[in-house]
């Protein structure tokens, strides 16, 4: 039988590669972000590199320059990670994507960056160009279960609390959905200029 983790990493590969040319697992980060966003990923418990990962987040929870830097973590049920987080979200299964993509919408919109900033990764999002219509926070709180608040709040800090950097594993991408999600996050990491930055994500 095939595990989880290989099927995780497959996904998550096979995002990269269409995303920004990688095939490969990505690097968070973490020690340098002000802003971490999580979907589902048990970076603390099981997932990819958790020692690595534990570590990184110590040093990124010490903060910089008398600032603490934010932990936000999107998952139906609550896991190790989502126990450490500032703020814990609980979506439907399989929905992690959708609220990414109205998170992208959110920036956008509010002109917090332009859609081109995304580059390629945008162009594999379905509606991307046009600013995601489908994803206005009214139509991605009825899917997901979390609120238009919430969702406006949280795309306006993801974009402003720079350095930034969004990650996805574990259960989100065992969905049938699961490589569209992985792109979703790629998609808004580009978005927001966290790809081969600083607290951000790199290969």
């Amino acid at each position: 039988p095939i595990s989880f983790e290989i099927f995780d990493d497959a996904v998550l590969r096979r995002a990269n590669e269409l995303s920004f040319g990688r095939h490969q697992l990505p690097t968070f980060d973490l020690a340098r972000t002000n802003y971490l966003l999580n979907f589902g990923a048990d970076l603390l418990g099981t997932w990819n590199s958790p020692l690595a990962h534990s570590v990184a987040y110590g040093a990124m929870r010490q903060g910089r320059g008398g600032s603490r830097p934010k932990f936000v973590q999107v998952e139906p049920r609550m896991s190790q990670t989502g126990a450490s987080a500032d703020e814990w979200l609980a979506v439907r299964p399989g929905t992690e994507g959708a609220l990414a993509l109205g998170l992208a919408h959110v920036i956008m919109k509010a002109g917090l960056r332009p859609s081109d900033a995304a580059g390629g990764a945008g162009t594999l999002v379905e509606g991307w160009a046009s600013g995601l219509p489908a994803f206005t926070p009214e139509a991605v709180a009825k899917e997901t279960g979390v609120s238009v608040a919430r969702i406006e709040r949280l795309a306006t800090e993801f974009a402003s609390y720079g350095p930034a950097v969004a990650v996805i594993g574990g259960a989100p991408l065992a969905h049938t959905n699961g490589l569209a999600q992985a792109l979703a996050v790629n998609a808004l990491n580009a978005l927001i200029g966290s790809v081969g930055a600083e607290g951000g994500v790199s290969f």
